[in-house]
């Protein structure tokens, strides 16, 4: 039975309610606390706190953003309740409440009392390819909590060794997992050595050889068919202008291997936003012709800021939008999937260029640092950037830091482009530490392609 079905008699029986169904990102003002805030919304305070994973409701930092969340229907549990009973009367399916419900962490526990969100707005923008990359060693309950959002699980990653075999990944459980999700395990290739380092030299040597491109790429085909792979991802980088044309025709027949299998290719592009921009990491890297070649192409934008760089946003927006407006003049936007970085970084200023080497911190992490330290969180409405500056006594002397991260503000800018260009969806590098506004400001944007 669906939701416009139920009669009223069944709506006060199990406690439903109904609310208007949408999400409002609030920036923290001096003064106000989760209470005041949950008041100005008329929502629970306890709602405010488990969507945004807030550790201190006590403390909030000047400037933070939190997703005020209103789903349109709500559930409380009763005795004898199970996850997929409660599915089943609402006309839904599981997929739905744990993509509604992070706190279920992709489990079927639920206990009496507990209120579950149904359904949030029924029209969203439309609907995204989404993926995420992962480490093998991910911690579970993460990858639990974030499948439900995910179409594809990028694993990183297949290396290279000098012998131009594929090093494996230790890839099991994360194909196990992906799989119960309902998410696509998708294949990374990198010119990762035996010593954990990347290095080209070893992928060249492949391209230079066609006797040992034809036996890596069936090495990569049997490897894939026989983990039950969905799709690869050829994730080459710092290869060089005299390898363009070798590089585009290895992923054109890598791709004719993969689809008389019926496995996707996805290739990883660098940041470009010109044909002739200058930098070894762009050299050798034709936007058109890969595009062309590949089934989907991924932009890295990310890493503007980064461990060596002066401080700066990862992924300014202004700088994003150069590289996606060069991309969709080459290739097929319904092929382009847009890279989000799920991370900050902390530098010690004043930044010493060749010294200075920045702390990788997820988004939470950067937010917790704001409170701890008192610190008001800015937005640089150019790169559509937080960031924030502290200090801390080490020495009886004071050290100064800025820290850049993402917000759901910086999420909503890089969803909200998805749509402006109408690329096919994005990738997250990567889903190590879990961010939980943004997952919910995608699942109350759009509809994830499973």
């Amino acid at each position: 039975m669906s939701i416009a079905n139920l009669p009223f008699k069944h709506i006060i029986y199990y406690q439903i309610y109904y609310f208007g169904g949408k999400m409002i990102i609030h920036t923290v003002k001096s003064g106000e606390t989760v209470q005041s805030i949950a008041e100005q919304y008329s929502v629970p305070a306890s709602r405010i706190i488990s969507d945004n994973f807030i550790e201190d409701a006590d403390r909030l930092a000047i400037g933070q953003t939190l997703i005020i969340l209103f789903p349109k229907v709500t559930y409380t549990v009763r005795q004898g309740d199970t996850l997929a009973g409660i599915a089943e009367l609402f006309g839904t399916d599981v997929m739905t409440l744990w993509q509604n419900n992070p706190l279920l962490d992709g489990g079927s526990d639920i206990v009496p009392g507990q209120v579950l969100n149904i359904l949030y707005v029924e029209r969203k923008m439309g609907r995204v390819v989404t993926s995420g990359f992962a480490y093998p060693e991910t911690e579970e309950a993460v990858l639990r909590r974030t499948l439900p959002y995910l179409t594809r699980l990028s694993i990183f990653t297949y290396g290279i060794s000098s012998k131009g075999d594929l090093i494996p990944a230790n890839d099991d459980r994360l194909i196990t997992l992906a799989k119960e999700y309902g998410t696509q395990p998708v294949m990374v290739l990198s010119s990762r050595t035996e010593d954990g380092t990347f290095n080209s030299e070893n992928f060249k040597r492949i391209l230079d050889d066609e006797k040992q491109s034809i036996r890596y790429i069936n090495s990569i085909l049997q490897t894939a068919k026989s983990k039950g792979y969905d799709g690869v991802e050829a994730d080459f980088e710092y290869l060089g202008s005299d390898y363009e044309d070798k590089y585009t025709d290895f992923i054109n027949d890598l791709r004719s291997a993969l689809d008389n299998e019926k496995i996707f290719l996805i290739v990883d592009l660098p940041p470009k936003n010109s044909d002739d921009q200058a930098g070894s990491l762009y050299a050798g890297v034709d936007y058109s012709a890969l595009g062309e070649a590949a089934d989907n192409v991924f932009l890295m934008t990310y890493e503007w800021g980064y461990r060596y760089s002066e401080p700066m946003a990862v992924s300014p927006e202004n700088k994003v939008r150069e590289v996606v407006e060069y991309a969709v003049d080459g290739i097929d936007p319904q092929k382009i999937l847009l890279g989000i970085p799920n991370y900050g970084y902390v530098w010690q200023i004043p930044y010493v260029e060749g010294e200075t080497r920045a702390v990788s911190v997820s988004n939470v992490e950067a937010t917790n640092l704001a409170v701890e330290f008192g610190a008001e969180i800015k937005f640089d409405e150019l790169a559509a950037s937080p960031n924030f500056t502290f200090s801390v006594s080490e020495n009886d002397a004071p050290s100064n830091y800025e820290v850049w991260f993402e917000d759901a503000r910086t999420v909503k800018g890089a969803l909200d482009m998805i749509a402006d260009y109408g690329l096919l969806g994005f990738g997250v590098w990567n889903i190590r530490r879990y961010f939980p506004q943004l997952w919910a400001v995608v699942n109350s944007t759009y509809e994830i392609i499973k």
